[in-house]
């Protein structure tokens, strides 16, 4: 194909070339080759290198087939049914976990860059046609009424997308888990604060852990200020029963006690040792009775 000067006019001198180069001769040959060690390079380990693979050096037929495979009739027929079935089966009936208005809209607008790869790009009337079409919840029939009577403000696929897409939402929001567990009655806590419990009388302590006991609680006050419940329930100046006097004059009675019976221990141990160190020089020289007496008698005495 020949290129006059007006066709050729306003490009670069590289596109000169490519327009004006034949597609015969040496040269040509030598590009193809190189074109085809490029492409195949390219499309290695991938499903794209089995429509290739029985070409051998003819980079413009592996361009031709890879167009075809890619953007022809078949790829096209089939892009074009995903694109119907995106947007004209799409339904929504109302918010669920699983399927919502925003995910109805997401299936619109990938249909709608399906047709346009086509060739067949859906105008705005017919994108915002087939998109109420497929509203089947009656809660938004008021919305829809209201756009229909605005066409001027809502003449976009855009700009009615975000109008019900916002009404959606507010009619119907998604039910969790956790609204069923929301307390309807107010949080009677018996936790006192550790500043509040210092400044409580004697009776007010007391009234509070009887009341802790009826809600069938512990004695002490549950988290980080546990350690309130040590807290003794005297006012401040009142003293315990015992005075420090008579813990005093208790400890030291215990350890006379203790003193005693060791002594006691100790002088058994003694005479005992005694008594077999007389046995054992009796059986010597035969004085055993003449010493157990006289020790006997100094026992007495």
């Amino acid at each position: 194909m020949e290129f006059g000067e007006a066709e050729l006019s306003g490009c670069t001198p590289l596109e000169e070339k490519f327009y004006t180069t034949p597609l015969t001769g040496s040269n040509h040959m030598c590009d193809n080759r190189r074109v085809a060690t490029i492409l195949m390079d390219l499309l290695s380990v991938t499903p794209a290198e089995d429509f290739c693979r029985s070409i051998k050096r003819d980079g413009r037929k592996i361009m031709n087939v890879l167009k075809e495979t890619y953007d022809g009739k078949g790829v096209r027929s089939i892009s074009y049914a995903d694109a119907k079935r995106l947007t004209e089966q799409a339904k929504y009936r109302g918010e669920t976990n699983a399927y919502g208005i925003m995910k109805y809209i997401a299936s619109h607008q990938r249909g709608q860059q399906l047709f346009k790869h086509c060739k067949e790009p859906l105008s705005e009337a017919r994108k915002i046609e087939l998109f109420i079409a497929g509203i089947l919840c009656s809660q938004l029939n008021v919305h829809i009424a209201v756009i229909a009577s605005q066409v001027e403000q809502y003449n976009t696929f855009e700009t009615v997308s975000n109008f019900l897409s916002i009404q959606a939402l507010n009619l119907n929001p998604r039910k969790t888990g956790s609204v069923a567990k929301v307390r309807t009655t107010p949080n009677e806590s018996t936790h006192v604060p550790k500043d509040e419990w210092e400044a409580m009388s004697r009776a007010e302590k007391t009234a509070h852990i009887a009341k802790r006991k009826k809600k069938g609680g512990k004695n002490k006050p549950a988290g980080k200020n546990a350690k309130v419940a040590r807290v003794g329930t005297k006012d401040k100046g009142e003293t315990d029963g015992k005075s420090d006097l008579e813990k005093a004059t208790a400890i030291a009675k215990t350890m006379q006690e203790q003193f005693i019976s060791g002594v006691a221990a100790g002088r058994s141990l003694e005479a005992d040792a005694s008594e077999q160190q007389d046995d054992s020089q009796a059986d010597g020289d035969g004085k055993a009775k003449p010493s157990v007496q006289k020790r006997k008698g100094k026992g007495q005495g």
